[in-house]
């Protein structure tokens, strides 16, 4: 699996292509398949599961 850095991010997961390991899905969430070619489960991505609980990080948009 290659890890490339996002400029602002940190690592990010590669595309999904079916394969095994954390991967980047479509609509943008990170996924980990633990083998290739099954259904990826959905994970958080680490900024929002650190974020502190005061903070919305990124979920609520009450300007919308």
């Amino acid at each position: 699996m290659t890890r490339t850095p996002a400029p602002d991010e940190g690592w990010t997961p590669p595309p999904d292509e079916g394969q095994a390991g954390m991967v980047l899905l479509p609509n943008g969430w990170w996924g980990f398949r633990y083998k290739a070619g099954v259904r990826p489960l959905i994970v958080e991505k680490p900024e929002e599961r650190d974020a502190p609980p005061d903070t919305s990080a990124g979920f609520d948009h009450p300007d919308h």
